[in-house]
């Protein structure tokens, strides 16, 4: 385990909340050119676009899931049986 003094821990947590702050808008600025990218491949025919040395396409996936809350509602026997819980250390900073 490292030895950290509190001055670092403060530099630690303050390097962390601003690359935090700029991970939200970075991810946020890519959800609106995804949409928009998408809106303008959705358009083209056959779905597709070449842009430069890029290939954009748009194609619909779905995925299926089970409602753990459900399952167990109606067999809850089943869902115990089945259950995974997983451990993970969460870090909150606020």
């Amino acid at each position: 385990m490292a030895n950290y003094t509190k001055e670092d821990i403060k530099r630690l947590v303050t390097r962390y909340v601003t690359l935090k702050q700029r991970q939200d808008k970075i991810e946020a600025e890519m959800k609106c050119i995804r949409d928009a990218l998408i809106e303008y491949v959705s358009e083209q025919p056959d779905k597709k676009a070449t842009v430069g040395k890029r290939v954009l396409s748009v194609t619909q996936c779905n995925k299926k899931t089970i409602s753990f809350a459900n399952l167990y509602k109606k067999h809850p026997k089943i869902a115990e049986a089945f259950a995974k819980v997983s451990s993970y250390p969460q870090l909150n900073v606020k």
